[in-house]
């Protein structure tokens, strides 16, 4: 299953915030463009984090991997609300059976055990050389809303992040390297010159800003367990 962005309009960043903490900010564009700068923080702050900003609930569909557990898109998961196992019991009528399932969170990861929901859906079902095709899932994931609300890091990182979307909407020339805000390691003017440190690939970019957003939330990643 693809990853969708759930938040189509800001939930958190708003011109007071944003203004809040960029109040030196010339370039300010329209409230459309504001907005759109907004979202689009907001999207790559989740991708950064791997959970959406709020608590939100989601459903996916997911492909039963052989002998693999599967292991749920986003992170900071709350809770498993549903988890709906489709089986083909071997006829011609191409129709899916439908069973309950169950869903275990382990350090704010949620897991489906493929072995053990598939021998619960068995249980339920009488029918013959049953197998899955596919698990339905409806979850609930995302920051805690007071996380959300009260984290001076996040909403400094967002803010910092709508300002270079902004800039790149309305004047790209006003970004270090200039339009897509590249990563600058070396640098020189007349008789000055500097090399920096090596720049990481972040969802917000490559820059040594956008690699100063994503230092300021680095205590909101969690780290996925290897195995379940």
């Amino acid at each position: 299953m693809g990853k969708e962005l759930y938040h189509l309009s800001p939930v958190i960043l708003t011109d007071d915030i944003f203004f809040k903490y960029r109040p030196a900010l010339t370039i300010t564009g329209t409230n459309d463009l504001r907005q759109a700068a907004y979202l689009t923080a907001e999207q790559q702050m989740m991708t950064a984090l791997n959970t959406p900003l709020i608590p939100t609930s989601i459903t996916g569909t997911f492909f039963a991997p052989p002998g693999q557990d599967i292991v749920l898109d986003w992170e900071r998961v709350h809770s498993i609300d549903n988890v709906t196992v489709l089986t083909d019991d071997g006829g011609c009528n191409c129709d899916l059976g439908e069973s309950s399932g169950c869903g275990f969170i382990r350090s704010g990861v949620g897991y489906i055990d493929v072995r053990r929901t598939a021998a619960l859906a068995a249980s339920q079902c009488s029918c013959g050389g049953m197998g899955v095709y596919q698990y339905r899932v409806a979850y609930t994931a995302g920051l805690p809303t007071g996380t959300a609300a009260n984290d001076l890091n996040l909403h400094i990182a967002l803010a910092m992040a709508a300002e270079l979307d902004l800039k790149e909407m309305v004047d790209p020339g006003a970004l270090e390297g200039g339009a897509g805000d590249p990563g600058v390691t070396q640098f020189g003017s007349k008789n000055y010159s500097e090399t920096r440190v090596d720049l990481k690939v972040t969802p917000f970019g490559t820059s040594a800003v956008a690699n100063h957003i994503f230092n300021r939330v680095r205590h909101l990643r969690t780290l996925r367990a290897l195995r379940f």
